[in-house]
């Protein structure tokens, strides 16, 4: 026992030291972060300029990357990959062709025992007149997608990294990450897709049949519009304008929704949290509206019952579509 405590000793003893030679380098200049993580400016590892004839698919696969998308008025697609200088005459990142596909990938066991914090980023311009499909599988790294695009697809999976961009025009756009936010101007497709583990949802305009999941995270919307499904785990769900059907789902959380114009049944959930609608001249409803555990309120003349934990009644000129509420626990206000 008393060899052991020795032992405990000296290694307690090694650790102050280092720590004490660490702080000195520091004082004295002779050591940064950037060293001590071996954290480098990135340099152009590789470049490669593509026609766009013949490619309809840009396929991206990494491990640790930022990626970045712009726009260019030439017919090519041109590619930079930044890294660490020490790959400078091996990049771990190799650009071929299959068929009608332009592959981007990266060595996936790169630098693991390296402790190499340096940067990644892989810059793809595209000409404005692309119309092909934009595939995206990163493990780790943010991804950026400048100006205006007209798709046949977007496709992104994603560990962990945020994903933003600007106006994305497609017949399907699946947006998926297990950590990170999502923002856009604007989505606008046949379906659209955007699911989360750990985020913040933030699109100023969306049209089409959309679905958005979250475990844990707000889910904000300027402009709605379409059949949509959400669900949110624990989080908020906030719509300024909405125009279309569904259903909006939140375990613990608000939900604040402003209808512009009915298009079908809504149902609106949540198991703890409040509840207000707000509704423009276009919207009408026949209303059920109930809480377990709340009170319903309206500015519309209702019919409430159960000490005001009910409310039904129809709002608008002839209403044909359903809006149901429900709260487990939180109030209800319809304005």
């Amino acid at each position: 026992m008393k060899a052991f405590r020795v032992v405990q000793l000296i290694i307690l003893i090694s650790a102050i030291v280092g720590l004490i030679v660490i702080l000195c380098l520091f004082m004295a200049g002779k050591m940064s972060f950037k060293t001590l993580f071996h954290i480098e400016d990135p340099v152009v590892l590789l470049e490669k300029t593509q026609e766009m004839d013949g490619v309809t698919n840009i396929s991206i696969d990494v491990s640790s990357s930022d990626i970045s998308f712009s726009q260019s008025d030439s017919d090519s697609i041109e590619i930079v990959y930044k890294g660490p200088e020490k790959y400078k005459d091996d990049p771990d990142v190799e650009i071929t062709n299959t068929d009608d596909t332009l592959h981007i990938t990266q060595d996936k066991d790169e630098y693991v025992w390296g402790f190499s914090f340096t940067r990644r980023i892989i810059e793809v311009k595209i000409p404005a007149s692309y119309r092909g499909a934009i595939t995206i599988a990163s493990s780790s790294g943010d991804i950026k997608l400048t100006g205006s695009y007209i798709l046949a697809e977007l496709s992104i999976k994603l560990t962990s990294g945020d994903v933003c961009g600007d106006d994305v025009t497609c017949e399907t756009i699946y947006i998926k990450s297990s950590s990170g936010d999502f923002r856009f101007s604007s989505l606008e497709a046949d379906l659209i897709t955007l699911t989360h583990s750990s985020g913040n949802t933030n699109v100023d305009s969306i049209i089409g049949e959309t679905k958005i999941h979250s475990s844990s995270g707000d889910t904000n919307i300027g402009t709605l519009t379409g059949k949509t499904k959400i669900s949110v785990t624990s989080g908020d769900i906030a719509i300024s304008d909405f125009s279309g059907y569904g259903e909006m789902k939140v375990s613990s959380g608000d939900i604040r929704v402003t209808v512009a114009r009915s298009e079908g049944d809504l149902s609106i959930d949540t198991t703890s949290g409040d509840v207000k609608v707000t509704m423009g001249n276009d919207a009408a409803y026949s209303v059920h509206a109930s809480c377990t555990c709340g009170d319903v309120s309206s500015d519309y003349d209702l019919d409430f019952s159960h000490e005001k934990q009910s409310a039904a009644g129809t709002i608008g000129e002839n209403p044909s579509d359903q809006l149901t509420i429900d709260t487990t626990s939180g109030d209800i206000n319809i304005a």
